[in-house]
């Protein structure tokens, strides 16, 4: 194996990320309890899929979006679950539409 071989990493980024952040952490950068939005304003309105029921008919799977209460921190992030999504498991908007 040579100095610069390149590996596929796939699903190791989530270790790799959380080796970073709590290096940075260790370093007293932040505090894992801290609201990620204080870091990343984009993340300050977060929703969360509040319903979602099974039309009978037709099957399809309906739904819609609340605030996300209490607020997404750091250490969320760093579970295996953190209910970040791809966007297409999401629902519409308020009114489930």
């Amino acid at each position: 194996m040579r100095k610069d071989s390149i590996f596929r990493i796939y699903s190791m980024t989530k270790a790799i990320t959380a080796v970073a952040v709590m290096t940075l952490h260790e370093e007293g950068r932040f505090i894992l309890l801290d609201p990620i939005s204080n870091y990343l304003p984009e993340f300050s309105e977060m929703k969360k899929c509040a319903v979602e029921k099974t039309d009978p008919v037709t099957g399809r799977r309906t739904g819609y979006t609340v605030p996300a209460e209490p607020a997404i921190t750091i250490l969320t992030l760093l579970r295996p679950p953190s209910g970040l999504t791809y966007g297409a498991l999401m629902p519409h908007d308020e009114k489930g539409g």
